[in-house]
């Protein structure tokens, strides 16, 4: 019995002691002086994400696709244990259709400007 409240409060401490670090895995979500010490502390991989703007029947709001990749970026932030997440880019790479917003598959070269903006940044 002892060993088992040993190993819960050593699992407590530990899991409580990690999410101190960090308690955001989303840029948005920290300080800057929290993304600092969290690449500082090894968390120097960035995801970008593209979600999407666009209808979905009439149903649905449009903003679906983002509230998704923003979920799907942050349980691979936290399966790597070394990324942060950057803010969804709500806009799908496709062709005009009624309520979509796009960019005309010229989201890589703005996914490129934007890391070679933060490797500029890295520690």
């Amino acid at each position: 019995m002892l060993r088992t409240i040993l190993a819960l409060a050593v699992t407590l401490l530990t899991t409580s002691a990690a999410s101190a670090q960090l308690r955001s895995v989303h840029v948005e979500d920290l300080t800057w002086t929290e993304i600092r010490d969290a690449q500082a502390a090894g968390r120097t991989s960035a995801i970008i994400y593209a979600g999407g703007t666009e209808q979905n029947g009439p149903h649905m709001a449009l903003v679906k696709h983002n509230v998704i990749a923003r979920h799907v970026a942050e349980q691979i932030a936290l399966r790597l244990g070394n990324a942060l997440v950057y803010p969804v880019l709500p806009f799908s790479p496709a062709t005009a259709d009624m309520g979509r917003v796009f960019i005309d598959y010229k989201i890589t070269s703005a996914v490129e400007e934007i890391r070679a903006r933060l490797a500029e940044r890295e520690p």
